[in-house]
């Protein structure tokens, strides 16, 4: 995966000398404290993913739903293209039978809401932080960010009602995986279960950020 090769390429070049010596001095508690909200996340993440999973008729109980939910993390931290999605499909269809079309539509609208909420994020941040002193460069990440976020929710309201014209170019045999897909991707996310949604992203978000304070402030 690019995380073993970034692994690779900073271990081969880095003075390992200075690498032991920055790590002796890191406090430990801080490290443990990263650990801990690293395996809390997961907990977070797998309840959000219940609630998609509800919405589309799924009742499983919570403690399946987080094996496999950080079985198919584990998979990501080992291979490339997100594999670890498609196997946690694989495990849903194994273990309850649910279609594995329909398990990669909630794993789909899961990756839209991760990916709108830090590029809302990056922008609030940046116009604070900043303010009216943003660099070129900074404008133009800020507009991009937001393209992408819009460009997400069009993608997103184009799928749940059926606006992509994908049943006229998929060959037959495709169309009813894309029509379980689309089934999962437009009852997922419903006006009822946002707010529970938009306050577990927030939660799994700032304790990321949280694992990274803590990660530069115990190496000081």
């Amino acid at each position: 995966r690019t995380n073993f090769v970034i692994l690779y390429i900073f271990v081969s070049t880095a003075d390992i000398k200075i690498l032991i010596g920055i790590i002796s001095k890191a406090h430990v508690w801080l490290i443990l404290l990263a650990l801990a909200a690293f395996y809390v996340i997961f907990i977070f993440k797998s309840l959000r993913w219940k609630f998609f999973l509800f919405n589309i008729g799924f009742k499983e109980k919570f403690g399946g739903i987080a094996e496999i939910y950080f079985l198919g993390q584990f998979v990501n931290t080992l291979l490339p293209a997100r594999i670890g999605d498609f196997y946690k499909s694989y495990l849903m269809m194994s273990n309850f039978k649910m279609l594995k079309s329909k398990a990669l539509g909630t794993i789909f609208v899961e990756r839209l809401c991760d990916i709108s909420f830090i590029a809302l994020f990056f922008v609030v941040s940046s116009i604070k932080v900043f303010g009216s002193v943003l660099s070129p460069f900074m404008i133009k990440a800020i507009i991009t960010l937001l393209v992408i976020v819009v460009a997400a929710i069009l993608v997103f309201l184009a799928i749940k009602r059926g606006k992509l014209p994908l049943q006229k170019i998929l060959p037959k045999k495709f169309i009813i995986i894309y029509k379980n897909f689309q089934f999962a991707v437009s009852k997922s996310l419903n006006l009822r279960s946002l707010p529970k949604i938009i306050f577990l992203t927030f939660i799994i978000w700032s304790l990321e950020f949280l694992i990274f304070y803590f990660v530069i402030t115990s190496i000081d």
